[in-house]
């Protein structure tokens, strides 16, 4: 990412900047000092929710775990300076128990938390250099329903690096 590391730390304790991140497919409420409430939109118009404790580990360290959710997880993401001061390097880790159908119907239907984790990842690099988020879906761009079905099954391809 294009921004030195403070700059990227200060977007992921900022609530306001984080709605950006997310909007359009989730909302949060900060329920207190770590605790979250999380709704997501889901494909079939319905709503997920779940509740996650965020903590910040000392200047480069975020931490979350789910347990108030349909897939108890954990993750971290961290941050780090670009090698020849070239902005941060954003690694992310995550951790979730699913059995091997529910991830097949979770790829099927775009509801893995992978590909979630991506796209936010995606969404959060494209607001901090830039300032807003560009997305294609649902562009009237003049593509025919079914050129529409081939973009999104490569975009789906590429969210999930060729596994799927």
């Amino acid at each position: 990412m294009d921004r030195p590391r403070d700059e990227v730390i200060g977007f992921w304790t900022d609530r306001e900047r984080l709605d950006r991140a997310l909007a359009g497919w989730a909302t949060l409420e900060q329920l207190d000092d770590r605790r979250w409430r999380c709704v997501a939109r889901d494909r079939a118009g319905g709503d997920t929710e779940w509740r996650a404790e965020i903590t910040v580990d000392g200047p480069g360290t975020l931490r979350w775990r789910v347990e108030d959710g349909p897939v108890p997880q954990e993750g971290r993401i961290e941050l780090a300076d670009a090698p020849q001061g070239r902005g941060t390097e954003i690694r992310a880790e995550l951790r979730y128990r699913s059995g091997p159908v529910r991830r097949v119907f979770g790829l099927i239907g775009g509801d893995d938390p992978d590909l979630a984790l991506r796209d936010t990842l995606r969404r959060v690099k494209s607001l901090i250099e830039c300032g807003q988020v560009m997305d294609t879906r649902d562009d009237p761009s003049g593509r025919s329903p079914r050129q529409e079905k081939a973009t999104g099954k490569v975009r789906e391809k590429l969210m999930t690096g060729g596994r799927a």
